[in-house]
C-alpha cells in the first residue's frame, strides 16, 4: 500500500480541520417514529382556544415520518431544532461523552397536553402569549438560519400569538468556541391595548443517575398558594429528584435568590446539564417533576417509547405560574403594557466532570467540595477559552494561585488549604469569575414576602378591582372561560361600592372599547377624566376611542397629555405618529414617531412607521438602516422582508419564503393590517394578495379592493367556512360594510363569532338567528348550540338540523349525547354513543361519554367490563376513565351489600382500589382510599372476621392527607371509625383541625353538622351542591352519603 498521502487528501484534510474551528448550520430531514395528531375542531371554543381551534386526534400507532431539523454545531455541542415542531431545540449534547444537556427524544410523540391539544416532551420549548404550552407548540413556525460575522450560527424561529397580537422570536445562537447554546428572545406587543404577558422557557433533562438539583433560593411555591421551603422541607431534600418519592407531581417554584444560575448534575454519571439567565429579565426558576408514583411515571410511556422520564427545568419573567389562587399570594399576574417590548437572554451548557455547581457565567462552571475540615476541592470547567490565573485568598491574603490554559469543556482541579473557618474567596482572572464561600453559602438569598398581607379587603372596591384586572391579565385559566367579561363583572361590583374609583372606570371603558362598544367606553373615560384630567390612563384611553370614532381634536389631546406621563409616553406617540401618518403628515408623524422611539428604542410598531416614512420620503438608505435595526430585533418580521423589497433591495427573500408557519394567512393579515392601520391601503391590497386564498384574506381584499370588490366577495362566499375563526375588529368593521351588499349567511356568522369572541353574546345571537336554517354546514349549528345555551328548543332544533347534514360526524353525535345527558334520556345516548365509538375505538372523548352514560343508567356491570377492554388515549378527561371504573365498582360493592352478600361486596370494593393504567391514569402515592377501607371493615364485622374488621378500621384511623390536598367528605368516615375504637377525643381534634386550617371547606362544615346531629344532618350547603353537579366525579361526597345510608351507621 502506498503511505503517501495525495495532495488531494491534505487538502481535503487541512479543510476539515479548519472546519473544525467553526460553527456550522444546516438542514436536515430526519425520520422518527411519530405518533401524529389529527382532526381539527371546526367547532369556535369561545371559552379557551378563540380564535385557534383544537386538534382533537391522537394515536397509539406510529409511523415514520420525516421532520426538519436545524442543526447547529461546533467542536463540543451540538444542537438540533425541530421548525415542524414549534420551534422548539428537540435535544442538544456534549460531543465528546454524548451526553444530553438538553433531553433529546427519540419518537415524536403528540399527546393532548396543550391548550391546543398536542404536544411532546423534551428539549426546550419557548413559551409565550397566555400561561401554559404556546398556541403553536406542535405546528410549524417561521423560521431563518444564518451565518454571522463573527464566526457563529443562529437559527431564528418567530410567531405571533393571536390571544394576544404580540409577535415574539427567538434567536438560538451558536459561537464556534463557546461550549454553550445562548437563546435570545424577544416579544413585542404590537398592539394599543394592555394584554397579559407571560413568558417561561421550558428545558427538559433526563432523571436517570442520582439526579441533584442545583437552583439557589430558599423557598418554592406553587401555581396558587401553596409555600414550601427549598431545599429542605419537611425534613426532606427535595433537591434530590429520589427524595420526591411522594405525593403527586411537583411544580417548584423556586424563589428569594438572586442567582442567575442553575441546573442539574447526574453524580453516577458525573455529568450535568445547567442554565445561565438574567434575573432582571427573568427571575422565575421552576421544577417540574412528574409524581415518582405510577400517576406520574405513568406518562414516561405515553410522551417516549424507550427514552426514559423527564423533569423540566424552566425559566420565566415571573416568579411563578400564576393560576387562579394565586391572585391570593403576593404573585400575581403580568400585563404586557401597549408597544412595548420585552427582550432577554439566556445560555444553556454541559457540566462535564465538575461533581455539580457552585456559580457559573457565561466563561466558567465552578465547583467547591470539602475534602476535610481544611481543604477544599476546586473543579473548573471552562465554557469558553480560558487563559488565566485562579486565585484563592483568605482573610484578603493570597493563599493559592494557579495559571489556567484551558479550551471549552477543559476542566481544571485543585486542592487548597483554606483553614477551617472555610472563609475564602476565588478569582479568576480580572473577575472573569468571582466566588465567595460566604455570600455564596446563602445564595444571594434575598427576604421578599412570600405569604399575602391578610389585611387586604378582598371584598372592597380595591379588592374587587384587583380579582378583575388579575382576572384579565390571566386570561387562560378562568373557570368557566370568558376572562374579560368575569373582569368586567368585577370591576362593576367594585364601582358599585365606590362609583368614582378611577383605575376600575378605566378599565371598564378598555373592555368596552375592546367590544367596540365606544360610546360606552366615553361615558366611563369622562367620568374618570372629570376625576383627574391627567390621569394617563384615562387620556390615553380618551385618545384611542376618539380615534376610533373621528374626532380628532379630543384624540390628539388624549395622546397628548398622555404623553407627559412615562407609563404612556411611547404609546401615546406612537399613536399620535399612526394618526398623522393617516393624514399623509409625514414630517409630523415622523416627530412623534421619533419622540416615541426616544423612550423605548425596541419599540417596534414606532421603528415599522419610521421606515414606511422614510420610503415615502424616498429615503430608501434611511429606510434601509431602520429596517436593519428592526431585522436585528426580529429576523422573522414580515414587514422588514416586504419594504426591502418596496426600497428595491434585491437581495431582500420573499414573503413566501419567510412565511412558513400553521396559520400563514394570519401572518399576511397582520402585515397588511400594519399598513391599513397608517392609511396605506395599497400596501395592504398587495400584502392580501400575496397570500394564501384565505377566506379572511379574501373578505379583507373585498372591503379594501374596491374595484374589484364584487369578484373577491364572490370568492369569499363561495369558500367554505371550515376552521375559520375571526376575530379582528378591522375584519368586523370590513363585513359590516359587505353585510350591506350581500344577505349570506356566512358574513352574518363570520360577524356574530367576532360578536361572541368580545362578549357581546346578545349581538351575536341576533346575527346567528337571522341566518335561519339556511347554512348547509353541521358546524354552524353547533356553534349555534353552544352560543344558545340556555335556550333548549334552540339547541335541540340545532342539534336535529347539524344531524341531518352530517349523520356520521362524531362532534355532532357527541352533542346529541351531552344533549340527551342532560335531558337524562339516557338509554336513547348511550345508543348513540356505543354506535359512534364502535366505529373509531381510538375516540377516548366518546368511549368515555359511553361509560358516563352506563353509569347513569345504573349498569354498572356494564361499565366496569367495558373499561376493563378500553384503552385511553391520555387527554384532558383521562382521569375521568378511572373516576368512573373507581365509581361503577363501589356501586356495585353496595348492590352486593343490600343483599347481604358481603363476599362479593369485598370482591368489588377491591376492584375500586385498582389503577388500570389502560384508563390512562397511574395510582398516586397517597390515595385516599377511607371510604374502600370503611366498606371493607363493615363487610368483615359482618362476617365476624374481627380481626380483619381491626385491621381496616385502622386504615381508615390513620389515614394522613397529603399537606396540598384539601379535605373531603371522607373524613366523617374517619371521625366514626376513631370512635369505633372509643377514641372520641382524637375525633374531636380532628374535625377541629381540618376546619381551622381550612374554614371555607364545605365538606367539613357538613362533617361538623353530621357530628353534632343538627338540623342540617345528612345535607350539604347549596355551594357544595353546586360543587358535586358541577365535577359529579371528582366528588365522593354521594359515594360516602350512600354509604352511610345503606349501612346505618350512627
Amino acid at each position: 500500500m502506498n503511505n503517501r498521502w495525495s495532495p488531494l487528501i491534505i487538502c481535503f484534510l487541512l479543510i476539515q480541520l479548519g472546519y473544525g474551528q467553526k460553527a456550522s448550520i444546516y438542514e436536515k430531514k430526519i425520520v422518527m417514529e411519530t405518533y401524529m395528531f389529527s382532526d381539527p375542531n371546526p367547532v369556535p371554543d369561545m371559552e379557551k382556544n378563540y380564535p385557534y381551534f383544537k386538534y382533537e386526534g391522537f394515536t397509539n400507532k406510529s409511523s415514520q415520518k420525516e421532520w426538519n431539523m436545524v442543526i447547529l454545531e461546533n467542536d463540543y455541542i451540538k444542537v438540533f431544532v425541530n421548525t415542524d415542531v414549534g420551534g422548539k431545540i428537540w435535544g442538544a449534547i456534549e460531543k465528546s461523552t454524548g451526553g444530553e444537556f438538553l433531553y433529546y427524544n427519540e419518537v415524536v410523540k403528540f399527546r393532548d397536553v396543550a391548550h391546543r391539544g398536542p404536544w411532546t416532551s423534551g428539549g426546550l420549548e419557548f413559551n409565550y402569549g397566555i400561561m401554559g404550552h404556546t398556541s403553536t407548540c406542535a405546528t410549524p413556525q417561521d423560521y431563518v438560519i444564518k451565518n454571522n460575522e463573527d464566526g457563529s450560527v443562529s437559527c431564528i424561529i418567530g410567531a405571533i400569538d393571536l390571544h394576544t397580537q404580540t409577535k415574539w422570536n427567538v434567536e438560538i445562537n451558536l459561537q464556534k468556541d463557546k461550549a454553550f447554546v445562548e437563546t435570545i428572545s424577544s416579544c413585542f406587543n404590537t398592539g394599543n391595548l394592555p394584554v397579559p404577558f407571560y413568558h417561561y422557557s421550558n428545558a427538559a433533562a433526563k432523571v436517570d443517575g442520582d439526579l441533584e438539583f442545583i437552583f439557589p433560593g430558599s423557598h418554592h411555591i406553587g401555581h396558587d398558594r401553596q409555600v414550601g421551603k427549598w431545599p429542605k422541607d419537611d425534613n426532606r431534600d427535595i433537591s434530590f429528584y429520589r427524595n420526591n418519592d411522594f405525593g403527586g407531581p411537583k411544580s417548584y417554584h423556586i424563589i428569594n435568590s438572586i442567582a442567575e444560575f442553575m441546573g442539574g448534575y447526574y453524580h453516577d454519571d458525573d455529568f450535568g446539564f445547567g442554565n445561565i439567565h438574567e434575573y432582571d429579565k427573568m427571575p422565575g426558576r421552576k421544577l417540574w417533576i412528574w409524581g415518582l408514583s405510577d400517576e406520574g411515571m405513568i406518562w414516561e410511556d405515553l410522551l417516549t417509547d424507550s427514552d426514559g422520564q423527564y423533569i423540566e427545568f424552566q425559566t420565566g419573567s415571573t416568579f411563578n405560574q400564576a393560576m387562579d389562587e394565586s391572585t391570593f399570594t403576593p404573585f400575581k399576574h403580568r400585563e404586557f403594557t401597549p408597544y412595548d417590548s420585552d427582550i432577554s437572554s439566556e445560555i444553556y451548557f454541559p457540566l462535564k466532570k465538575t461533581g455539580g455547581m457552585v456559580k457559573a457565567n457565561r466563561n466558567a462552571v465552578l465547583n467547591v467540595n470539602d475534602i476535610n475540615d481544611s481543604i477544599i476541592g476546586i473543579r473548573l470547567s471552562a465554557l469558553a477559552p480560558l487563559n488565566a490565573n485562579l486565585v484563592v485568598r483568605s482573610k484578603n491574603k493570597v493563599i493559592a494561585t494557579f495559571t489556567l490554559q484551558l479550551k471549552p469543556l477543559d476542566l481544571f482541579t485543585g486542592k487548597v488549604n483554606v483553614g477551617v473557618d472555610k472563609d475564602f474567596e476565588i478569582e479568576v482572572g480580572n473577575s472573569i469569575l468571582l466566588y465567595s464561600s460566604k455570600m455564596e453559602m446563602e445564595n444571594y438569598i434575598v427576604d421578599r414576602p412570600v405569604i399575602a398581607n391578610e389585611e387586604f379587603n378582598w371584598n372592597s372596591a380595591v379588592g374587587l378591582f384587583t380579582k378583575g384586572l388579575e382576572t384579565e391579565k390571566q386570561y387562560a385559566y378562568v373557570k368557566g372561560g370568558y376572562p374579560r367579561k368575569v373582569a368586567q363583572e368585577l370591576y362593576m361590583k367594585s364601582l358599585e361600592l365606590d362609583p368614582a374609583y378611577a383605575p376600575a372606570l378605566n378599565r371598564v371603558a378598555f373592555n368596552h372599547y375592546r367590544a367596540m362598544q365606544y360610546g360606552k367606553a366615553l361615558l366611563y373615560i369622562k367620568k374618570s377624566l372629570s376625576i383627574n384630567t391627567y390621569d394617563p390612563e384615562a387620556n390615553y384611553l380618551f385618545g384611542i376611542v376618539n380615534a376610533k370614532i373621528g374626532e380628532l381634536a379630543n384624540a390628539l389631546s388624549g395622546f397628548y397629555i398622555a404623553s407627559q406621563s412615562t407609563s404612556h409616553r411611547s404609546a401615546a406617540y406612537t399613536e399620535l405618529a399612526k394618526l398623522y401618518m393617516k393624514q399623509n403628515n409625514l414630517d409630523k408623524a415622523m416627530i412623534e414617531v421619533s419622540k416615541a422611539l426616544d423612550y423605548n428604542r425596541s419599540n417596534m410598531v414606532a421603528l415599522e412607521i419610521k421606515a414606511l416614512i422614510f420610503r415615502l420620503q424616498k429615503k430608501s438608505e434611511e429606510a434601509d438602516e431602520i429596517l436593519d435595526e428592526l431585522y436585528g430585533l426580529d429576523n422573522t418580521n414580515s414587514f422588514v422582508v416586504n419594504e426591502k423589497i418596496l426600497i428595491g433591495n434585491s437581495e431582500s427573500k420573499d414573503l413566501q419564503t419567510l412565511i412558513t408557519n400553521e396559520l400563514q394567512a394570519e401572518s399576511y393579515i397582520d402585515l397588511a393590517l400594519k399598513y391599513y392601520g397608517v392609511g396605506r391601503d395599497k400596501e395592504s391590497i398587495s400584502v392580501l394578495m400575496a397570500s394564501p386564498r384565505d377566506v379572511k384574506v379574501l373578505l379583507l381584499l373585498a372591503f379594501l379592493d374596491v374595484s374589484n370588490r364584487n369578484d373577491w366577495l364572490e370568492m369569499a362566499l363561495k369558500t367554505s367556512p371550515y376552521l375559520v375563526f375571526p376575530f379582528r375588529t378591522e375584519l368586523y368593521e370590513a363585513l359590516t360594510e359587505l353585510m350591506e351588499l350581500s344577505d349570506d349567511w356566512k358574513l352574518k356568522y363570520y360577524a356574530a363569532l367576532i360578536l361572541w369572541k368580545k362578549d357581546m353574546t346578545k349581538e351575536a345571537k341576533e346575527l346567528v338567528l337571522k341566518c335561519r336554517d339556511l347554512p348547509d354546514y353541521a358546524p354552524f349549528y353547533l356553534a349555534k348550540a353552544k352560543l344558545f345555551s340556555d335556550d333548549s328548543p334552540i339547541i335541540k332544533s340545532s342539534l336535529e338540523r347539524a344531524r341531518a347534514i352530517s349523520p356520521s360526524d362524531w362532534r355532532v353525535q357527541l352533542a346529541l349525547v351531552d344533549q340527551l345527558m342532560k335531558e337524562k334520556k339516557y338509554l336513547e345516548a348511550s345508543k348513540i354513543a356505543k354506535k359512534n365509538y364502535s366505529a373509531n375505538p381510538e375516540n377516548s372523548i366518546m368511549g368515555i361519554r359511553y361509560v358516563n352514560v352506563l353509569l347513569k343508567l345504573g349498569k354498572y356491570k356494564e361499565t366496569v367490563s367495558f373499561l376493563e377492554g378500553m384503552e385511553i388515549i391520555p387527554f384532558e378527561g383521562a382521569i375521568e376513565g378511572r373516576m368512573i371504573y373507581h365509581e361503577a365498582a363501589i356501586r356495585l360493592s353496595f348492590d352486593a351489600l343490600k343483599k347481604g352478600d358481603y363476599v362479593s361486596a369485598i370482591q368489588y370494593v377491591e376492584k375500586a382500589k385498582l389503577w388500570p393504567k389502560k384508563l390512562g391514569s397511574g395510582k398516586p402515592y397517597n390515595v385516599d382510599e377511607r371510604l374502600e377501607n370503611a366498606i371493607l371493615a363493615y363487610c368483615y364485622e359482618k362476617m365476624g372476621k374481627r380481626g380483619l374488621a381491626l385491621k381496616y378500621n385502622l386504615k381508615v384511623t390513620d389515614y394522613l392527607l397529603d399537606r396540598n390536598d384539601r379535605e373531603n367528605s371522607k373524613l366523617y368516615l374517619q371521625v366514626l371509625a376513631l370512635r369505633r375504637t372509643g377514641e372520641v377525643a382524637k375525633s374531636k381534634q380532628l374535625i377541629n383541625d381540618a376546619f381551622s386550617k381550612d374554614t371555607e371547606n364545605v365538606y367539613i362544615q357538613w362533617v361538623i353538622a353530621m357530628d353534632k346531629g343538627d338540623s342540617s344532618n345528612g345535607t350539604l350547603t347549596k355551594e357544595g351542591m353546586e360543587q358535586i353537579i358541577e365535577n359529579p366525579l371528582e366528588n365522593q361526597f354521594l359515594l360516602v352519603k350512600d354509604f352511610l345510608d345503606i349501612t346505618r351507621i350512627e
